[in-house]
């Protein structure tokens, strides 16, 4: 009985040690938006959210972003090991407040970072650590470059609100039909009055 109970208490200690932060340099100050055409504007001008796919959390197959039509959505690039994680607790927070009037918090896990992104079982633990129960999909690249995403290489692209994800915790609110409506850095707090108004004001 008491090798049990050392198996038991070092497993509650790595599942606390999931969420663990890391130093990292603040976000940079976003820079000046800019507005010059890019090719392949016209296409890019049909396309919305709901026009990718992603896998979810643990798997690799990939599923259609299109199960979130008619949702407003505040999307956000996550991670298990950065100063930015307990941030998790407040997007719980929000994704249940407004759940029930078609709202959802939806992360995408990245190891852009500082390699901060966690393994699969460490995400899970620490979303659990934070009552963080939204939808999350698997590691993909979030910031410019050849390997991104092809959803982020549209966030980061959308006329008015352009520019490369600076860091982990970034975020971008998501219309009833998948435009894109607005988008914050990472010192944006998930639970804070500006935040809220942008999904009140989405949601009506």
């Amino acid at each position: 009985m008491r090798s049990n109970s050392w198996v038991v208490a070092a497993a509650t200690i790595s599942l606390l040690g999931a969420c663990t932060q890391r130093d990292e340099p603040r976000s940079p100050a976003p820079e000046a938006l800019r507005s010059e055409a890019k090719p392949g504007a016209d296409r890019e001008k049909t396309m919305t959210f709901h026009s990718f796919s992603a896998a979810p959390l643990g798997s690799s197959e990939p599923v259609s972003l299109a199960k979130y039509q008619g949702k407003v959505l505040l999307v956000v690039n996550t991670a298990a090991h950065c100063g930015y994680t307990p941030q998790y607790t407040p997007l719980g927070e929000v994704d249940r407040k407004y759940r029930d009037r078609g709202f959802a918090v939806v992360g995408f896990v990245s190891d852009d970072f500082g390699h901060q992104a966690g393994t699969v079982d460490e995400v899970k633990a620490c979303s659990l650590e934070h009552h963080a129960t939204f939808d999350q999909f698997a590691e993909m690249h979030v910031k410019k470059g050849p390997e991104q995403h092809p959803l982020f290489a549209w966030l980061t692209s959308q006329p008015g609100l352009p520019g490369d994800v600076k860091w982990n915790f970034n975020k971008w609110l998501i219309g009833k039909h998948g435009e894109l409506v607005a988008r914050w850095t990472s010192d944006a707090e998930p639970d804070g009055p500006e935040i809220a108004a942008a999904i009140e004001a989405a949601l009506k």
